[in-house]
């Protein structure tokens, strides 16, 4: 006879976000990308996709941390989204130069470019001359195409 030891279940506060393991310890893994992990149903799995499953019953493709910090497994902090819009809610880049988001310095005319992209379309709104007009024409152009997706 083969000896099976049984398992609490996973729970998940919706509240706090925190997710209590199998064996009754919280998860506090963090994977390079600094996502909270551990295992769930025979795999390793992000906290953001298990706390959705828990809640929901079904696993999404592509869930959005609202706040964009990837540990706030919070259930108010996650909504399911398309890549599109997953890609729209990302922190700036950590080469950027201009010190704004969709501004990037042209070499051909030596002015900044903006460029929104939503659903892998490019949008270009001009080149500018100044950095800080880039910016802003940027952020108009970020709350128009990327609406409630849209970050800073």
């Amino acid at each position: 006879m083969a000896y099976v030891k049984k398992l609490k279940p996973v729970s998940y506060n919706p509240e706090t976000g925190e997710i209590i393991g199998a064996r009754g310890k919280p998860w506090s893994a963090i994977n390079s990308a600094g996502y909270v992990i551990g295992k769930f149903m025979g795999k390793t799995r992000t906290g953001h996709h298990v706390a959705w499953y828990l809640t929901y019953g079904y696993f999404p493709r592509y869930l959005d941390h609202i706040n964009q910090v990837r540990h706030d497994n919070r259930l108010s902090n996650l909504r399911e989204a398309t890549e599109s819009q997953n890609m729209m809610n990302k922190t700036k880049h950590s080469n950027n130069r201009s010190g704004y988001k969709n501004v990037s310095f042209d070499s051909r005319s030596g002015k900044w470019l903006v460029v929104v992209k939503r659903d892998f379309k490019q949008y270009r709104f001009g080149l500018f001359e100044d950095v800080d007009e880039a910016g802003r024409v940027a952020e108009k152009a970020r709350n128009e195409i990327h609406k409630e997706y849209t970050s800073s």
